[in-house]
């Protein structure tokens, strides 16, 4: 089935929202990272050329360390324009599983396919390549060769704008690329490694700034460390995230409570030392995942125990967590949750009772 032709809901789109309030939409997701503006700018600004039959050349790499907000960047993107403009085609796509023609892998244009259900020969959408930094480095068969260079002279043809053959269930699809905007995505930590070493090999002194895993990365790193010239000079713009500073690490630590809270219906009460530590491992290499991972483990432990010994009486969870003492208790319900939970039980009872009366129904018109 087709779907629908975007350029009509991009054009709706754009006459009725500023770029103020996009980037406002998604910096409530990636917070803290300066890059994001200008990354929502090159894509307002490809959505407006896209209508306006204006040149497209907005692919851009995002290098951004582990747990620093580039799998957050796209997930906001996505579910934006889920809800703002559905038939714009937005996915992501594991590029290090690319390699070259006859080689085990997916060949480089598996990345367009989903493109081919459009019913557009030239589709427009935003397209993210997973892993991107993984392709740009050398990779070499028994025989020596660099199997990534000719991947990367695959995918050069198809981020260029091309006419595309793709196989899809037997047939020969053909697309062309040239209003498709790429996105490539990447920790590049081994790019960081290399220049330490080249760095430490000219004999300077290893310090902290020269192993910061949030040094920026730039074009002529890629193309030292083994990245195709032509291939990287597709993507004009580069954007590197950053290390956070503490209050976007609060603001996030925040967050994580609030959505745990929601998970596990239960106050979560966090003492000033422990918020300390986590703040301290955010830029860690691990990165902001790691405050997630910290606090559901500790709350699992808590929540547990909580629910073998859970009063018979309707009273609220409230965990609390400290650095090295975690505990809980039960309060009493203020008289808001008591509504709050009569509402819920009311709004059940009327559910259960039109799902038996439509069963019913269904039963009788059977019979």
């Amino acid at each position: 089935m087709l779907i629908d032709n975007p350029l009509i809901e991009i054009k709706e789109w754009l006459n009725y929202i500023e770029f103020r309030e996009f980037y406002d939409s998604l910096s409530e997701h990636v917070i803290g990272q300066d890059g994001l503006f200008y990354i929502a700018a090159n894509i307002y600004s490809y959505l407006n050329n896209v209508v306006n039959n204006k040149p497209i050349n907005h692919n851009m790499i995002l290098t951004a360390p582990s747990g620093a907000g580039k799998t957050e960047t796209y997930r906001a993107i996505k579910r934006y324009f889920d809800v703002y403009i559905p038939s714009l085609p937005v996915y992501i796509r594991d590029a290090s599983s690319i390699t070259a023609t006859g080689y085990k892998g997916s060949e480089p244009a598996c990345i367009v396919a989903p493109l081919c259900h459009t019913g557009l020969h030239r589709p427009v959408g935003l397209v993210f390549l997973d892993e991107f930094d993984k392709k740009i480095l050398p990779s070499y068969n028994a025989h020596g060769e660099n199997t990534n260079a000719e991947a990367q002279y695959g995918l050069l043809t198809i981020v260029e704008g091309s006419d595309v053959e793709i196989k899809d269930r037997g047939r020969i699809l053909h697309v062309n690329t040239d209003k498709v905007m790429f996105i490539g995505l990447g920790s590049f930590d081994f790019f960081r490694e290399k220049k330490l070493n080249d760095r430490t090999t000219l004999g300077f002194a290893t310090t902290s700034k020269l192993i910061d895993h949030y040094d920026s990365i730039t074009r002529e790193d890629m193309i030292e460390a083994g990245g195709c010239y032509e291939l990287i000079g597709r993507f004009p713009t580069i954007i590197n995230y950053h290390k956070l500073d503490n209050d976007a690490i609060d603001t996030i630590i925040n967050k994580n409570i609030a959505v745990l809270e929601e998970e596990y219906n239960c106050d979560i009460e966090l003492t000033n030392e422990l918020r300390e530590e986590l703040i301290g491992i955010a830029n860690s290499q691990f990165g902001c995942r790691l405050i997630n991972s910290v606090l559901t483990e500790i709350i699992l432990e808590q929540f547990a125990y909580a629910l073998y010994n859970k009063p018979s009486t309707d009273e609220r969870l409230v965990i609390s967590l400290a650095d090295n003492n975690c505990s809980y208790y039960y309060r009493d319900l203020t008289k808001e949750e008591v509504l709050e939970n009569d509402i819920r039980e009311d709004i059940e009872i009327m559910q259960d009772l039109l799902l038996n009366k439509k069963s019913k129904g269904d039963n009788r018109n059977v019979h």
